[in-house]
């Protein structure tokens, strides 16, 4: 028996849609085999598909959003009057760029421990740093 013909774009749609929807991939394969009355082969090319579409779309969304929050933070850039304002902005621009160093971590070669030394580090509006520890014990 012969399988229903379907237009394989909007079947991807929808499967990615049903996928984002939280169904299953049983529930997926099942829909396509019985439903639409697809071989096993093409179902799972079908699924796979569509996940590939979902990543596409999300790469895209990202991608969008990326470029607009750095064109807003530009043109707010180009209309501050104040430098400490307009460091805040390139602050706020240079990470998102990603221009920032990956921050080091040591540790002290300690196998075991009795407690977790916590540093909270906080700039307030004068642009001084303050910190504070704290140990929390076992």
């Amino acid at each position: 028996m012969r399988g229903k013909t379907f237009d394989r774009e909007l079947l991807i749609a929808k499967i990615a849609m049903m996928r984002i929807e939280g169904k299953s991939t049983h529930f997926i394969m099942e829909f396509l085999r019985e439903d639409i009355k697809m071989g096993q082969t093409t179902a799972y090319e079908v699924l796979r598909e569509a996940q590939d579409y979902i990543v596409k779309m999300t790469n895209q969304d990202l991608e969008k959003a990326y470029s607009e929050a750095i064109q807003q933070i530009e043109r707010k850039m180009d209309s501050v009057s104040d430098k400490k304002t307009w460091l805040q902005y390139r602050a706020e621009l240079n990470k998102l760029q990603g221009l920032y160093a990956a921050q080091k971590i040591e540790h002290s070669g300690q196998v075991g421990f009795s407690g977790i030394d916590i540093q909270i580090i906080t700039n307030d509006d004068k642009g001084s740093t303050q910190s504070s520890e704290e140990e929390v014990s076992k």
